[in-house]
């Protein structure tokens, strides 16, 4: 398997990106794909299963994910790549009891010794964004709760991968890019997706021309 690539043909489903950001996916995620085991919607879903539903008989879901993550990861990735994997934090701040480290886990499953940090913490938590109807978080929302946690800066990472599993407007990568950028003004700075949100295709039905222009008259 091959990592994918945002580019001009999808950058304006994730809005908060722009043409210099450098972002990779492995699958795309459509949330009116039904949902089947094995599928892409059923991963995302199963990765993001809230600890406090640990003992609970769909929770037997999730770690079978974090490692299906990993191993593709694995498999995919530069093994020589000598950079620091950052993982956007969850909604919820650590001492939480939804508080929620599946990234990392991926990350340290995915093997040769990859290096990677909490560099980036959430200093409060606030309700995931997939679960808020119409009160989203901004940029500026997480840039304010968000803060560095000095004592894992050294040494100095060469290069930075934003990881998180889905990727949608680009609010989470835009407010971590900003804050690491920030902190490490000359190193690279790119993303990296379990999956990216894909808007369903919009079919419009056929429109007769002439019934149009009796409605809605000619064009000038």
């Amino acid at each position: 398997m091959r990592l994918s690539e945002i580019d001009d043909t999808n950058r304006r489903e994730h809005h908060h990106l722009t043409s210099d950001d450098v972002c990779f996916f492995m699958w795309e995620y459509v949330k009116s794909e039904r949902f089947e085991q094995g599928n892409t919607r059923s991963l995302i879903e199963n990765l993001k299963k809230k600890p406090s539903l640990r003992g609970t008989p769909q929770f037997k879901y999730k770690q079978p994910a974090i490692r299906k993550c990993a191993q593709m990861l694995s498999a995919t990735l530069d093994k020589n790549w000598k950079g620091t994997f950052v993982p956007v934090p969850p909604s919820k701040a650590k001492g939480h009891p939804d508080y929620d480290d599946r990234m990392v886990q991926v990350c340290k499953l995915i093997g040769h010794a990859v290096d990677v940090r909490e560099i980036v913490v959430q200093t409060q938590s606030c309700a995931a964004n997939h679960e808020s109807a119409g009160n989203r978080q901004t940029v500026d929302d997480l840039i304010n709760i968000y803060e560095i946690d000095e004592t894992l800066c050294s040494p100095e990472p060469s290069a930075i991968c934003i990881i998180d599993d889905l990727l949608t407007a680009g609010t989470h990568y835009r407010a971590m890019h900003t804050v690491l950028k920030d902190r490490f003004p000359d190193c690279k700075i790119f993303g990296l997706f379990i999956a990216r949100r894909k808007l369903p295709e919009v079919e419009f039905p056929d429109i007769d021309l002439e019934e149009f222009e009796n409605i809605f008259g000619k064009g000038s």
